[in-house]
């Protein structure tokens, strides 16, 4: 089964990167990159509102202007219906485990993962969302 990727980063090397890796996976139907994070949340709220939001959203934790936290509380106010087939993973650079922890209390949140985004990791996610 094919799905969307949305990947959300303000370093725009990796968006280019994990662009790359997301693009070549099996599962991968089309693949989004935003740098702006209030951009993508502007993106994800429509798609939410029409009913077009499915598929996987990797947010990376540290962000200037609004953090991957912070996005993920705005994604909570939206109506678990429009955004129950979204599938969050964190995917970050960030070692602290209170990040990991924090993660956790997010229930879009599928996974935490460390940059870089990886063929193996990408394999799990695949699986995971068939």
């Amino acid at each position: 089964m094919k799905t969307d990727f949305i990947l959300i980063d303000d370093d725009p090397i990796f968006n280019f990167l994990n662009e790359k890796i997301v693009g070549a996976a099996p599962c991968a139907r089309q693949v989004v990159a935003y740098d702006s994070p209030t951009e993508a949340l502007n993106q994800i709220k429509g798609l939410a509102d029409s009913g077009e939001l499915s598929g996987v959203i990797f947010l990376d934790v540290q962000m200037p202007v609004m953090n991957g936290f912070q996005l993920l509380a705005e994604l909570e106010k939206i109506s678990l219906d429009k955004v129950k087939n979204a599938h969050v993973y964190m995917l970050t650079s960030s070692m602290d485990e209170g990040d990991r922890t924090k993660a956790k209390a997010y229930s879009l949140v599928k996974g935490f993962l460390n940059k870089p985004l990886t063929q193996d990791m990408m394999a799990e996610i695949c699986a995971a969302v068939a």
